[in-house]
């Protein structure tokens, strides 16, 4: 149905619910952004103000790019509007964007709204049965109308959908939050969360992590555990629900990171750019792995933006529009965000 749009701009509801037309939408990270045919939706995430500090992004904001025009256009949405939170995962089924879990202001929510992109209005949703445990930083995609979910760095998993025999959680004693190795899904039609039990070797519990599905077949790499990022890749069959354990790739690997961004571009190919590494510096470079032969390919070694904590998102032409980030180191006090670049890939 999405394809058959001409634009969400020219909806009447878009129209009416118009804000203004902009310069470009202001500057995050850890927000949510998805393509609808050749615009760009960004909603979320938090940014830096000189007299403020960190501050969360407008809630009942949604920022539209359309990169043929080059404008930015910002519409008010209304309903059960979500808090405004960073880290929060997201999908698309048309015609709702649901955003589910993130980190709020008074901690990691489990929260599931979703926004019906051709009205505009946000509503709450109340899962049956248990719910997934708090969490940020978590990576998720969509496979059958299910909504899976991997990972993430939260709440200690008290009162919530948890198989202690098989689900792992590593407690950073620090801030009492910790780092999970968990696999569910929630399935939008029954609206209810289900734990899933693969074979093979499961990853190591994670966050900031990269997680892409291409057919039936799930692609994860690096992320963060503890005080050690990682450059491993796994891969999950959804349909025999198998993991393959860290594989083994050709060519020079990419070092190990977090808070980077990997991108289908084609059923063999992904991009996956910038990050965070092991020494707390931005990356800036461009990496495709063929996930037939299982090589890495260095495109560009130092693209003269790096980020971290960004999105990247394909639209209908195979461009990957990247957006926001912070381009500084992120865990100091004096942190730069990111604008606008896109890399386009024909």
């Amino acid at each position: 149905m999405a394809l058959q749009l001409k634009s969400l701009r020219s909806l009447k509801t878009w129209q009416s619910a118009h804000e203004q037309d902009v310069f470009f939408c202001p500057e995050r990270c850890g927000h949510n952004a998805v393509c609808i045919n050749d615009e760009l939706l960004i909603w979320g995430g938090y940014n830096d103000t000189p007299n403020l500090g960190s501050t969360y992004c407008e809630k009942d904001l949604l920022w539209n790019y359309n990169l043929d025009m080059d404008i930015w256009t910002c519409v008010k949405t209304r309903g059960l509007i979500p808090k405004n939170r960073s880290g929060a995962i997201s999908a698309l089924i048309w015609p709702f964007w649901y955003i589910l879990c993130g980190h709020v202001f008074e901690g990691d929510t489990n929260d599931i709204h979703r926004l019906n992109l051709v009205t505009l209005v946000w509503e709450k949703l109340n899962p049956s049965g248990l719910l997934i445990s708090p969490r940020d930083k978590a990576s998720s995609w969509v496979y059958r109308n299910r909504i899976y979910c991997f990972g993430g760095f939260g709440s200690r998993p008290t009162n919530c959908l948890w198989n202690e025999e098989y689900d792992k959680y590593t407690l950073e004693m620090l801030n009492n939050r910790g780092w999970n190795d968990q696999l569910l899904y929630f399935d939008a039609e029954k609206l209810e969360w289900v734990l899933v039990q693969c074979k093979g070797n499961k990853p190591k519990g994670r966050a900031a992590h990269s997680t892409v599905c291409v057919d039936s077949t799930v692609y994860l790499f690096g992320g963060r555990h503890q005080t050690q990022r990682m450059n491993d890749l796994h891969c999950l069959n959804l349909e025999s629900q198998t993991w393959s354990g860290s594989k083994y790739c050709r060519g020079n690997l990419p070092i190990e990171r977090s808070w980077h961004s990997m991108t289908a571009i084609n059923k063999s190919e992904l991009i996956m750019y910038g990050g965070f590494s092991n020494d707390n510096v931005p990356l800036d470079d461009l990496w495709l792995l063929d996930v037939q032969s299982f090589t890495w390919t260095l495109l560009v070694h130092g693209t003269g933006q790096p980020r971290l904590w960004h999105s990247a998102s394909l639209n209908m032409y195979g461009d990957i529009l990247i957006y926001g980030g912070c381009c500084s180191n992120i865990l100091e006090d004096t942190e730069r965000l990111a604008l606008f670049a896109c890399c386009v890939q024909k």
